[in-house]
C-alpha cells in the first residue's frame, strides 16, 4: 500500500514544483518543452482551479513531492465527464503502483461528483504511459490533435 498526501496546490506556494514537473511531462511526452511559457501556463492553471480547485493536486510521500494530478469536468460528446490533464509521477517513483493510487484518487474524485466516465489524452510516442492507461482498464477511442495524441476512456 503507498501512503502519500495529496496537497491542494497553491500557486504562489508551489509555483517552482508545479512548473518543472509540467515542463518535465512535456519533454517525456513530446521530447520537447520549448514552447512551454510558464506564466502562461500557471494563468491556465488558475483558470481551471478556480472551476474545480479539488482536481489539482501535488503528491506527497516524506514530505518530497513525487507526482501532480490536474484533473477538470468537462463536456465530451454532449456528456459530461471527467478529464485528467496531468498525471506525472517522477521518474524514480514510477512502477511503485503511484501512478496507480493517482488514478484511484481521480476515479474517486470524479466519481463523488457524479461522473461515470473519464478520459485522458496521451502521446502517441509515450508507450509507457499508454500501456499503463491501457492496464488501468482504459480504453482507446481516437487520435487527435493533428496525429499526436491518443484519447482514451474509462467508465465508472
Amino acid at each position: 500500500m503507498i501512503f502519500v498526501k495529496y496537497i491542494p496546490v497553491q500557486l504562489e506556494k508551489h509555483e517552482a514544483v508545479l512548473t518543472a514537473f509540467r515542463r518535465q511531462a512535456l519533454e517525456e511526452s513530446f521530447g520537447r518543452s520549448s514552447h512551454f511559457q510558464p506564466e502562461t501556463y500557471l494563468e491556465w492553471l488558475a483558470q481551471k482551479k478556480r472551476h474545480f480547485p479539488e482536481g489539482f493536486v501535488l503528491v506527497q510521500e516524506n514530505d518530497v513531492f513525487i507526482g501532480q494530478l490536474e484533473l477538470a469536468v468537462s463536456v465530451y460528446e454532449q456528456n459530461m465527464i471527467g478529464y485528467v490533464h496531468l498525471l506525472y509521477v517522477i521518474p524514480e517513483k514510477r512502477g511503485t503502483g503511484t501512478g496507480r493510487d493517482m488514478l484511484q484518487y481521480a476515479e474517486r474524485l470524479f466519481l463523488s461528483h457524479g461522473l461515470r466516465e473519464y478520459h485522458l489524452r496521451v502521446s502517441l510516442t509515450n508507450e509507457a504511459a499508454r500501456g499503463f492507461y491501457l492496464h488501468t482498464g482504459m480504453e482507446e477511442i481516437g487520435v487527435e490533435e493533428n496525429g499526436t495524441v491518443m484519447r482514451m476512456r474509462k467508465y465508472l
